[in-house]
């Protein structure tokens, strides 16, 4: 009988060896671990105990569940999760599954952890709404929306142009922030934007879409033309000073509104030429709280908070 050269014989053992290795179910993940990071959130963390998954299958309980449901996946060899938007002081248990084009395998160990009580310290602030965006030139649109929080560290802008198939970070701003200026753009093209609030718990759901479309040619306004003051004083018991400037004449409307979007007076709503302009409130008449004024012109728009303390 001949004997096959040692060469082919390795070659066999080799594609044999990687046909039963590609073709098994992955081991299950080990050491399954959860940890409650805030009032709505919760991170795991497990071992990755095979070395040909293509992923892992996340799974989660909560106390009205009957069984487990899917939650969320994640790409091969990595080994956490965070799971968002869960309610404050209640307990959910998770576990893990390892998965290929062969089958999943079984799953890990159940982990359970119990989100904090809710507190502005430890909960995820609320949502922006009412965004706006305005083109104020060839290459820039301003952006504003309602702070719907009073526990953020910052928002953070997204933005999608005709080209791209997702949403991606076009910058953040401080609390209590409530414009940004989307600078460097192409003319003559429509962008979308949305904003989110963040603090050390997490980071809100979107605001709404807006969209713009940049002018044609040169840039003729530029942000820095339109300015709406922070009124002063601020805080204030019963008037403040609301000021503002125009690059150019302008039908403009600067109004007050409560916290619940409700209009609580008319300032201005008349066209007025290019200049530095101030006017007075009072708030004899309204309770002590947080308040906010919007000016709104052709190429501007623009809302910020004010504090009245009796």
């Amino acid at each position: 009988m001949k004997t096959l050269p040692i060469y082919i014989v390795f070659f066999f053992l080799l594609l044999f060896s990687n046909k039963n290795s590609f073709s098994q179910i992955p081991h299950p993940p080990l050491n399954l671990q959860a940890a409650a990071l805030s009032s709505s959130q919760i991170v795991i963390h497990w071992t990755d105990n095979s070395n040909n998954e293509e992923g892992f299958t996340i799974d989660m309980k909560g106390p009205h569940d009957s069984a487990f449901n899917t939650v969320g996946h994640v790409g091969h060899n990595i080994t956490t999760f965070n799971m968002l938007h869960l309610s404050p002081n209640t307990a959910y248990h998770f576990r893990v599954a390892a998965e290929n084009h062969s089958g999943t395998s079984h799953n890990s160990n159940i982990a359970g952890a119990i989100t904090l009580h809710d507190s502005s310290h430890h909960s995820i602030p609320n949502a922006p709404s009412h965004l706006v965006a305005h083109v104020t030139s060839s290459s820039m649109i301003n952006l504003n929306w309602t702070d719907n929080s009073h526990n953020e560290s910052g928002f953070k802008i997204e933005i999608k142009g005709p080209h791209d198939s997702e949403f991606h970070n076009a910058g953040n701003v401080g609390s209590n922030t409530t414009a940004f200026t989307a600078s460097n753009l192409n003319h003559h093209t429509t962008y979308s934007f949305r904003v989110s609030a963040f603090n050390k718990a997490g980071v809100s759901h979107y605001s709404n879409v807006s969209s713009a479309t940049t002018l044609h040619g040169q840039a003729a306004i530029t942000a820095a033309d339109f300015i709406l003051y922070t009124n002063y004083p601020n805080p204030f018991n019963p008037e403040t000073v609301i000021s503002y400037r125009l690059a150019i004449i302008s039908d403009v409307s600067l109004k007050v509104y409560d916290p619940a979007g409700k209009e609580i007076a008319t300032l201005i709503n008349e066209k007025q030429n290019a200049g530095s302009y101030s006017v007075k409130f009072d708030g004899s008449n309204l309770p002590s709280g947080i308040y906010y004024y919007k000016i709104a012109t052709d190429n501007f728009v623009d809302t910020k908070k004010m504090l009245l303390v009796k």
